[in-house]
């Protein structure tokens, strides 16, 4: 990019001034003080006296100073001037320090030689002067006499593109590129050394020839694109075609190596072409820079390439354009300002001359002719300015110069040096650009009040014209020139009372705080206006919704129709919305201004209801929202409004109302109680037992959730009496209170009954499952649900579920209570189950009795492997059903080896089974009998020794034996 150091110091070489006798010290000359945009003016450039509005806008000041000899070159840059003197000597001028003038004479090869162009750098520091003979000298800021080039030798130079904004440690001329006369491109870099031996070209090369042409390279200029520092444009410019070259350099454009870079832009690119054929050879390539950054210009924004046919123009824009691609956008070509000549029938007739050089400015071109100069500003093509230069005999205009970093201009002749002071160039921009219709770029060029205020007017006509009337309605609102009455009149007389709505509320805005009156009035009018549209947009919904009705009953409506209908409806529906929220701010931003009884007589004769709550919310007019919610018995709404207002007298007025229509919401003793309970700890029974009783009052079976969150959360031990709160809960019929505090005083039996008289069989399971450590109990309220699931719903499937909810029940449980006529196949599985069950205890005895004789087996076989000898150990084993586990059957082993089944004796005949009686007697019985068995052995003891001679049978059961075998 083209930006420069400007921390670099100069130090000029100062000769003394006698050696020029024609030269006019600065200090004799008339140094009147003036303001000017230029640092020369304020030492070499006669003042100005005229005043900003009078002054023209570009205007041609003599330079009073005397060059001592003829000028045959011209350079500007930087403030820094570079003058060739009679072709042979170079004057290096500060333009901010008048009085330190360099003269360096230039000693050729050749005597014969003579310097035909100079090329200065934008810093001012670096200075390429070229001879006839084709030699290249170079002059650093600090050097006394310039240094010859040898790889240049050779090389005609027409055009060279300097680098951007240098480092402050840099001092060289860095990469740069070179146009020839025979269309080659060459890179260099040029190093200023004060070693003797050492060269200054750190770098030379050729990177691109024109091979089909042999035109010269009249411009050239390359720019880094600011979103990519690896891309890089280069614009080369010829009599008759301009190039431009895009691509990415991926080597260091600042290496230390002497290494260029653009060999790998210009290898295999094709660049964008524009052609634009004539035979004329000169050409100049410009670019300018909007901006300035830190002092320095920022990327080029505007372009100018002169041609024999005209001048091409355009931006410039760097964005993500690719090889091939250009950067030059609203490009246009402008023809040269038409010349008069007279012909020889006396008659004038336009005559387009090609100026000698141009220069461009901020909305102007500048052209330079041989006797004159004009401006013709870029925006309309016309000719604002044309001035004669005086010249002497022998005079000649030789060239136009820009200083690019200083933004000056600057007219050269063979004797005498003009700038071009340029005041307020803008002055006029803002009418250009209106007559082009661009109002919003007009606007931001105008420079006070009448010129802004033509602008809107301009503008405000034009989308009337165009009938945009609502947004022409922004823009009368911001005019002074044209009456309120007659703004107002146009709008009514179109019918267009959106635009009136838009225009008014614009024009409320700009009103000042003591217009009290006119607001006041606007804001009236503004309402009626609002109601008006709220009307309109109803009565369309309205109408839709009802052609939607008729359309749904007839049967040959297309779906197509019914849609269109539908969004039709939609769309006003969401225009009321929004003109509702318009209204609503509206409302809300001028209320101080809006008149109270007006406003609801004009809202009240509409019948728009809800605007008049809205009003009457703002208005804070509580009392009115009062009453039309009560009448409505939108209760809860009124309670709304009565807890935003602080009027005790409302209060008394309504409560009464609200306290027989809304008793819950209007009874603020619960929330009274809860704050002493929860925030002061009370636990005196009376206050609980009170607040238990108020909720109880407002609680239905269907919601009593506070009356439960109060039972239950309540803090532990209960302050309320549990007897005082199941009377009141009873009083009410509110079950589920009932059933949690039966629950609480344990009474489960109570809990689950109540909940099965109500059918809530989840909450019978529920409190049937709280018992604890009393199975019986637990299994009887299952049995009860069980039963009433049975009985009373008639759903054998819930009940045989049951059965898995709780371990305790058997299907033998429930089985009785199954009615007489009922299928198996409902409970088969759960029939099944059990029989397995009982199965398992059924085989389990006959198992064990088998392992114990296996056992006693192998032990009377060890005896009589040790001893030899049976020991007579024999068994009596019960192998019939017994209603006790294993682990309840007692064994006595006696002395003899004989061991008895004790339990065998309940089912051997030796005990009549009559458990079902349980009496005492038999008890007794039973612990006698165990007693016998247990003192002696019932086989070898004293009793079995004494029954021998004993029969088997007593008489007289033995008679009946023998009857009972009679034939």
């Amino acid at each position: 990019m083209n930006h420069f150091n400007d921390d670099i110091s100069i130090i000029p070489v100062i000769n003394e001034v006698e050696d020029y006798p024609d030269y006019i010290p600065a200090s004799k000359l008339d140094m009147k003080s003036q303001p000017s945009t230029s640092m020369l003016e304020s030492s070499l450039i006669e003042p100005t006296e005229l005043k900003l509005e009078e002054a023209p806008i570009f205007a041609l000041d003599k330079v009073q100073y005397q060059f001592p000899g003829e000028v045959s070159a011209l350079q500007v840059s930087n403030n820094i001037l570079a003058v060739v003197i009679n072709k042979c000597r170079v004057l290096r001028i500060d333009l901010g320090e008048t009085y330190q003038v360099e003269d360096i004479e230039i000693l050729p090869k050749k005597s014969t030689d003579v310097i035909k162009n100079i090329y200065l750098d934008p810093t001012g520091k670096h200075l390429i002067i070229v001879t006839e003979g084709e030699d290249t000298y170079y002059l650093y800021e600090k050097w006394k006499k310039p240094k010859l080039m040898t790889k240049f030798r050779g090389i005609n130079i027409q055009s060279i593109a300097w680098r951007g904004k240098q480092s402050l440690n840099d001092i060289s001329t860095g990469l740069i590129l070179i146009g020839t006369n025979n269309g080659k491109i060459y890179e260099a870099e040029i190093q200023p050394t004060d070693e003797f031996f050492k060269r200054e070209e750190r770098f030379f090369k050729q990177v691109y020839s024109f091979n089909d042409e042999m035109l010269p390279i009249t411009g050239l200029r390359f720019e880094t694109f600011p979103t990519d520092p690896q891309k890089y444009v280069v614009v080369v410019a010829t009599p008759i075609r301009l190039y431009q070259f895009i691509g990415e350099i991926t080597s260091n454009a600042n290496n230390n190596e002497g290494s260029g870079m653009f060999s790998e832009l210009f290898e295999d690119n094709t660049p964008d072409i524009k052609e634009i054929i004539s035979f004329h050879n000169h050409s100049e390539c410009h670019f300018r820079s909007q901006f300035h950054e830190n002092g320095w210009p920022s990327i080029p924004k505007q372009f100018l390439w002169t041609t024999g046919k005209g001048m091409y123009t355009g931006e410039l824009i760097f964005g993500s354009q690719k090889a091939g691609g250009s950067v030059i956008n609203n490009s246009k070509l402008v023809s040269y300002p038409e010349d008069y000549s007279k012909s020889n029938s006396k008659m004038s007739k336009p005559v387009e001359t090609i100026p000698l050089s141009v220069a461009i400015t901020q909305f102007h071109i500048l052209l330079l002719y041989k006797k004159k100069i004009k401006a013709m500003c870029n925006l309309d093509n016309s000719i604002i300015y044309e001035e004669d230069i005086p010249l002497e005999s022998g005079e000649k205009i030789l060239g136009l110069r820009m200083d690019f970093v200083k933004d000056s201009y600057w007219v050269f002749t063979t004797q005498s040096l003009y700038e071009i002071l340029i005041t307020d160039e803008d002055r006029n921009v803002w009418n250009l650009y209106l007559n082009q219709k661009m109002f919003d770029t007009a606007l931001s060029f105008t420079k006070n009040e009448s010129q802004k205020d033509k602008v809107l007017t301009s503008q405000a006509d034009y989308y009337y014209s165009q009938q945009r009337y609502n947004l022409s309605a922004e823009y009368f609102a911001q005019i002074h020139s044209i009456s309120f009455e007659e703004i107002v009149l146009r709008f009514i007389n179109k019918n267009e009372n959106d635009a009136l709505r838009i225009y008014l509320l614009k024009k409320l805005e700009k009103l000042k705080k003591q217009d009290i009156l006119q607001k006041k009035l606007i804001c009236t009018w503004l309402v009626e206006i609002f109601i008006n549209k709220l009307n309109q947009i109803t009565d369309k919904i309205e109408d839709e919704k009802l052609a939607y009705d008729l359309q749904q009953k007839l049967q040959d409506a297309s779906k197509e129709k019914l849609d269109t209908s539908k969004n039709q409806i939609t769309m006003l529906e969401e225009d009321k919305k929004m003109i509702q929220d318009e209204f609503k701010s509206f409302m809300y931003t001028n209320k101080d201004h809006l008149d109270k009884k007006a406003v609801y007589q004009i809202i009240s004769s509409h019948g728009r209801t809800e605007e008049l709550l809205i009003f009457s919310e703002l208005v804070k007019d509580y009392e009115r929202m009062l009453v039309y919610y009560i009448q409505e018995k939108e209760y809860e709404k009124a309670i709304n409004i009565l807890k935003k207002q602080s009027s005790l007298d409302l209060y008394y007025k309504f409560s009464p109302v609200l306290m027989k229509c809304m008793p819950y919401e209007t009874n603020q003793a619960i929330r009274y109680l809860n704050y002493v309970i929860q925030n002061l700890h009370n636990t005196d029974v009376t206050i609980h037992n009170y607040l238990l009783s108020l909720y109880a009052k407002q609680s239905t079976n269907e919601d009593c959730s506070e009356l439960l969150e109060f039972l239950i959360h309540e803090n532990k031990p209960a302050y309320y009496d549990l007897q005082y709160a199941l009377r009141i809960c009873t009083q009410y019929g509110i079950i589920h209170a009932c059933v949690y505090i039966y629950s609480e005083m344990k009474l489960y039996e109570q809990a689950v009954n109540l909940s099965l008289k109500h059918d809530d069989i989840d909450l019978a399971k529920y409190n049937a499952d709280k018992v604890e450590n009393n199975d019986p109990l637990r299994k009887k309220l299952w049995i009860n649900i069980v039963k009433y699931v049975i009985e009373e719903k008639k759903d054998i499937k819930t009940a045989l579920q049951l059965l898995k909810s709780c371990e305790l029940l058997k299907i033998s449980d429930i089985l009785p209570f199954f009615p007489d006529f009922v299928l198996i196949e409902d409970f088969k599985d759960e029939i099944c189950e059990t029989l397995e069950e009982y199965n398992l205890l059924e085989s389990y005895p006959l198992r064990r009795n088998k392992r114990i004789k296996m056992l006693y087996d192998q032990i009377n076989e060890l005896n009589k492997k040790l001893n030899g000898t049976d020991t007579g150990v024999e068994f009596l084993i019960n192998d019939s059903d017994s209603d006790d586990s294993s682990e309840n059957n007692n064994y006595n082993v006696f002395n003899s080896a004989t061991t008895t089944l004790t339990m065998a004796l309940k089912t051997g005949g030796i005990i009549r089974s009559e458990d079902e009686k349980k009496s005492e007697y038999n008890q007794k019985v039973l612990e006698k009998l165990k007693e016998l068995i247990t003192s002696e052995c019932p086989l070898c003891g004293d009793s079995m020794i004494s029954s021998i001679d004993l029969p088997f049978l007593d008489s007289s059961r033995e008679s009946e034996l023998i009857a009972s075998w009679e034939i």
